[in-house]
């Protein structure tokens, strides 16, 4: 066990810099043991609080009934305690309304509280009623150990951050209220995440966590690319989606109110539909309350449900084992992830060892080993063997992208982790079905490539001389660097990279008034490129 004060004094010395790293590995995925004293128990018990919410269904009906007889009521109905905490925006006189069979405890709550600005929050054994700005603002503190989706290694690694900005970029697809601009917030340390985040939101980084590993883990005979789910805590979205393209509906309404026509959905789905008022406060369906029309002609519910909230500029969201009829834009946004293995895509299948990879793609933002950039050199035609170009991952993002139509306004977070060779994208349940669908017929034309033939190919591609030259820059028409300047710069690069290969024959370093040229190994070439990329005063490389 780790005191939890503890371990809070030594991220605050990593942080500036006075404790070294520890060099002994975490071999699995785990939720880090965080603390004694009482703070491990306490976490634990909340988190088990949160659970039996999401995982509890009940049956509840009440009209008008004060908060604290229908907490009351549904606290003997979930076997389950629940505790008010009266103040100035949780009134003793709020009467509400609920009518849910087989629902979730979740759900039956946001249902029931949503409607007074009022939301719960999982408290040490027992559930806590209180205000929205009160339970949007809590969190409860996380440590991932993130070892196996690392490079194998000792001690700290810089890929921690990587996985860190993955999760700010991903999960950072809820409103601001919700994630991770608002207190949430993913730090690293050693070879751990610490996540401060709403139950909900740790719930999904725990499973994004455990997907990525099973991407990585995938074997390369046979090779799956099927999309992995991150689920949620009441993985019901994609059961409802069936539901709602199966069902039928049928019938007439007018001069009906919102909660008329949802009703009437309910009953034909036995699934609870519900409307959030905030976000419809600027839309014709509040406006036209009580004169509201609809014509159903053996459609499906989807349909329906479309129908009705194009009719009146609102829109209708699946969230947990619900409905809801919110704003066109917030249903709009309301992503699910999907991790996407694309090693067959991106290597064809070969199983690379990371060094292998490193050297064949991308190392600076400049140049690629094996495509002409701008400025190195392209393979000489003499040994270009019949081995397809390796795919470039960003150009694959890019394609992703641009299956969205310029006006989509929704979710659409495309990220790549390589050290599973997957795509992590978070968008709506209709484009998932999309990029599968096209990353598929992209598979259908995959070439097939001999691994030896490959590294031949690679190694050759190492070994090839190649020439490239630098200018100094000028300012106000003066050189930014002077002659004994760039000499000490060539003769630092030659300490520094690879000096045993700068023989002044065919790899050599030459300055001249005014210009820096580089003969040696594409392979050095690149390290000497990294080398130089920060250097002021020297203009982006050129072709001699």
């Amino acid at each position: 066990m780790r005191n939890y004060t503890a371990i809070l004094m030594i991220l605050s010395s990593f942080l500036t810099g006075n404790v070294a790293m520890s060099q002994q590995p975490i071999r699995a995925i785990t939720t880090v043991e965080v603390a004694d004293n009482g703070v491990e128990a306490r976490q634990g018990a909340i988190d088990e609080v949160q659970r039996n919410v999401w995982r509890t269904k009940v049956t509840f009906r009440c009209e008008q009934m004060p908060l604290s007889e229908a907490m009351k009521q549904l606290a003997k109905r979930a076997d389950c305690a629940i505790h008010i905490a009266w103040g100035k925006l949780v009134r003793a006189d709020t009467l509400v309304s609920i009518d849910v069979r087989d629902v979730s405890l979740h759900s039956t709550l946001v249902m029931m509280l949503r409607p007074h600005q009022l939301a719960y929050i999982p408290a040490e054994n027992e559930i806590v009623i209180t205000d929205e700005k009160t339970a949007i603002d809590f969190v409860t503190t996380k440590y991932y150990d993130t070892t196996p989706l690392l490079p194998k290694g000792h001690g700290p690694n810089p890929g921690l951050g990587f996985i860190a900005r993955l999760i700010e970029d991903v999960l950072d697809r809820y409103w601001p209220d919700l994630g991770l601009e608002g207190n949430g917030s993913v730090d690293g340390f050693r070879n751990t995440l610490i996540v401060r985040q709403r139950p909900e939101i740790q719930w999904e980084i725990d499973q994004l966590l455990a997907q990525l590993k099973t991407a990585k883990d995938l074997p390369d005979v046979p090779y799956s690319g099927m999309p992995l789910k991150v689920s949620q805590p009441i993985n019901q979205v994609e059961a409802i989606t069936d539901k709602l393209h199966s069902t039928r509906i049928s019938g007439q309404m007018n001069s009906a109110t919102c909660s008329e026509v949802m009703k009437k959905i309910e009953q034909t789905m036995s699934i609870p539909v519900c409307a959030i008022n905030s976000s419809l406060e600027r839309t014709p369906l509040l406006a036209n309350e009580g004169k509201l029309s609809v014509h159903w002609d053996d459609c499906t519910v989807w349909q329906a449900l479309d129908q009705f909230s194009s009719k009146y500029e609102a829109g209708w969201r699946i969230v947990d084992d619900r409905i809801e009829v919110t704003s066109a834009t917030e249903a709009n946004y309301s992503p699910v992830i999907r991790v996407y293995p694309v090693r067959d895509l991106i290597w064809y299948g070969m199983s690379l060892t990371r060094d292998t990879k490193r050297r064949a793609t991308e190392i600076t933002n400049h140049s690629l080993l094996f495509r002409s950039s701008s400025s190195v050199p392209p393979p000489s035609p003499d040994f270009v063997p019949d081995i397809p170009r390796l795919p470039n991952i960003h150009e694959l993002e890019y394609e992703i992208f641009d299956l969205f139509p310029e006006e989509w306004d929704g979710p659409r977070r495309v990220e790549w982790f390589g050290e599973a060779d997957c795509l992590v994208i978070a968008t709506t349940l209709p484009w998932h079905e999309k990029i599968e669908a096209y990353l598929n017929r992209l598979r259908e034309s995959r070439p097939t490539v001999n691994p030896d033939e490959f590294l031949t190919y690679l190694d050759k591609l190492e070994a090839e001389v190649i020439t490239v030259t630098y200018q100094v820059r000028e300012v106000n028409g003066e050189p930014e660097l002077s002659p004994k300047i760039l000499k000490n710069l060539a003769n630092d690069l030659r300490s520094n990279i690879a000096p045993e290969s700068w023989n002044e024959n065919d790899a050599l370093i030459t300055t001249t008034n005014e210009k820096l040229l580089l003969r040696n190994r594409r392979d050095i070439i690149l390290r000497s490129i990294e080398f130089l990329e920060n250097t002021g005063g020297l203009r982006e490389y050129v072709l001699p």
